[in-house]
């Protein structure tokens, strides 16, 4: 089963951004509403595009792999690009400092899988050599 949850007090993971702003609340920058993360590594926002799936895919306005999605916290590191991408480690680091956000039984097992899509979506340059 797939948990959503709101991304709240969670520093800017874009790759190339220096100052990393803490974002109480990150919202979607076409319809301002909330976005939330899941432990299969996707992200949506809030609104309903389709009341009549219960499929995420179609149901959400916007629904997309984290390694898709961009991120701006407003810092003059985004005038380039507003929509900044992000990287494992970037994305690990917001993640690690945010902990907070994943609140209730199973905290642990949402994290592992959330990391393991990482994995997979950002390519494993780790080695499992160095475990054997």
């Amino acid at each position: 089963m797939t948990t959503w949850i709101k991304i709240e007090d969670f520093q800017c993971p874009g790759k190339d951004c220096k100052e990393k702003k803490l974002g109480k609340t990150w919202v979607c920058s076409k319809d301002s509403t909330p976005i939330y993360l899941s432990q299969t590594g996707y992200l949506r926002c809030d609104k309903v595009e389709n009341y009549n799936t219960c499929n995420d895919a179609t149901k959400y306005s916007h629904y997309d792999k984290l390694c898709n999605w961009g991120w701006d916290c407003g810092s003059s590191d985004h005038s380039c690009s507003k929509s900044m991408k992000t990287n494992k480690d970037s994305f690990i680091l917001s993640m690690s400092l945010a902990m907070q956000m994943v609140k209730g039984k199973g905290k642990a097992k949402w994290l592992a899988a959330l990391i393991m899509e990482l994995g997979n979506q950002f390519g494993d340059e780790d080695s499992d050599d160095d475990l054997k």
